[in-house]
């Protein structure tokens, strides 16, 4: 009997919880009440709320079990690729040092400590290779200390995480919150960007390349590799001289492709320069030739850059033809690749004296922060050059007014 009348009167409810690992039969009292209806009322809220997934019993709730069932809580919202850097990270990381500390019971320290082993000790993993008789042989590798980047993007997994127990009411506050001042400091990547000369250099050896107006496109739009890979025909206006940004490339842990959103999750329309349009001109006579081609195995799927059957490019491939015709450029800069060519695009557009929010809206930054971040080094420049311009201003106005009154 879930609910029943204590001596004083008042009503007791009892739910039934989750059985043990052998099997047992649990139940949890969740208070007492004047009347029987609010009783009910109670048992009806706790009975909906174990349905849904919610712990009635947050004590016995691990990190490791917690994990799990966040995981399945939101994979739904989530893209694959983001929900598989989750699974690695947490199984990885995260339960081998604290997933049998009870999540409620988890301090600053635990994260503390975790992170402070993750950049000074040897991670731990699993390699599987599959042997010519089908079995699967499983050898124990060890790999490098984790940079703090990656540290940093585990802090920022457990802060959603614990954020979301103490929604659930399994955990009563969130251990990884601001305040708390544990989150791990990574230095900014710094940004490597081609010059106007090395751009140059570039397009001239790329001009035979079959992927010449795939990197038109990347240094006149600043887009993202995987953004041009998903580009469609029905997205370009070569009249109007736009593109349309709607969807990327993406690739899963085992290196399988798929059509997601963009990084922001926001769809924007990108301005086409007379080279890109000329580039994407041509791109597309070859590529009707390359249809008529394979016209008894082509499958259609509408991309501006597919393979020779229509279907996703291998983005890899794309980087390495950049770095071997940057090469051939003569371009030997350390820490030059394809995204250098969106590097290229923005800070060419703040140089130009174009406003930060302006540049965040054609990079497909959601916030125009994460753009200064990126290039605050550029639009310092740009400050300094603007505090001159307001001298000069002055000065030519006050050559103006003495001039005048002479």
């Amino acid at each position: 009997m879930s609910i029943y009348k204590r001596n004083s009167g008042r009503y007791a409810v009892l739910v039934d919880l989750e059985p043990t690992a052998k099997g047992l039969r649990r139940r949890k009292s969740i208070g007492t009440f004047r009347t029987r209806k609010e009783a009910e009322a109670a048992e009806r809220k706790a009975l909906e709320a174990r349905d849904r997934g919610d712990n009635l019993d947050p004590e016995k709730v691990t990190i490791a079990e917690l994990s799990e069932r966040f995981i399945r809580a939101v994979a739904p919202e989530l893209a694959g690729q983001t929900v598989s850097r989750y699974e690695e990270h947490l199984r990885m990381h995260v339960e081998p040092s604290i997933g049998g500390v009870v999540a409620s019971k988890l301090k600053p320290a635990h994260l503390a400590e975790l992170y402070a082993k993750l950049r000074t000790e040897k991670i731990r993993y699993e390699k599987r290779t599959r042997k010519q008789d089908g079995t699967v042989a499983t050898k124990e590798r060890y790999g490098r200390p984790l940079g703090a980047t990656t540290v940093l993007r585990i802090h920022r997994l457990m802060h959603r995480m614990l954020g979301w127990a103490e929604r659930k009411e399994i955990v009563a506050r969130n251990v990884a919150r601001k305040e708390m001042e544990i989150a791990p400091k990574a230095a900014p990547s710094p940004v490597r960007a081609l010059t106007a000369d090395q751009v140059a250099a570039f397009l001239a050896a790329a001009e035979a390349s079959e992927h010449y107006s795939f990197f038109v496109l990347a240094v006149t739009t600043g887009m993202r590799r995987g953004e041009i890979g998903a580009l469609t025909w029905d997205a370009i206006d070569t009249e109007r001289g736009i593109a349309g940004v709607r969807q990327a490339i993406g690739e899963d842990r085992k290196g399988h492709t798929f059509i997601k959103s963009t990084k922001s999750g926001r769809e924007r329309v990108v301005p086409l320069n007379h080279l890109a349009i000329e580039a994407l001109r041509g791109h597309r006579a070859a590529q009707r030739e390359e249809k008529m081609r394979n016209r008894d195995r082509y499958a259609d799927q509408g991309l501006v850059f597919a393979d020779e059957l229509g279907g996703m490019l291998d983005l890899d491939a794309i980087s390495k033809a950049f770095a071997t015709l940057a090469r051939t450029a003569g371009i030997k800069a350390k820490g030059i690749s394809l995204h250098s060519c969106r590097h290229f695009c923005a800070t060419q557009a703040l140089v130009a004296g174009n406003d930060v929010r302006t540049v965040a809206a054609l990079l497909g930054h959601a916030d125009p922060g994460v753009t200064l971040r990126v290039y605050g080094h550029v639009v310092a420049g740009a400050q300094e050059r603007a505090v001159a311009g307001i001298e000069e201003a002055i000065a030519a106005a006050e050559a103006r007014r003495t001039a005048g009154q002479n």
